[in-house]
């Protein structure tokens, strides 16, 4: 595809799922392993998008906005241990 090219020229390696609903073959190898990372990834970075103050950035100096970044990572953290915890 055209992103996988573009990816190529700047010595990106693109690990992005073939979607099975094009219809052409295509050889293309994702390393499931990286790729579960970046699923992570990408869900703690909608968590982050759920906290408005981080979303619209309000914050002036980057220190503070760094601080709303930490209290967002350690209450995702928190109520990920209270889930494990319950069950």
């Amino acid at each position: 595809t055209a992103l996988r090219s573009v990816l190529g020229c700047h010595r990106v390696v693109s690990n992005i799922c073939i979607n099975k609903r094009d219809g052409t073959p295509n050889n293309t190898i994702v390393d499931e392993l990286l790729y579960a990372e970046r699923y992570a990834i990408e869900r703690t970075n909608a968590w982050m998008d759920s906290y408005r103050t981080i979303l619209n950035r309000f914050e002036t100096t980057v220190r503070n906005w760094e601080s709303w970044n930490y209290i967002a990572f350690m209450i995702i953290l928190l109520r990920k241990c209270l889930r494990k915890r319950k069950v």
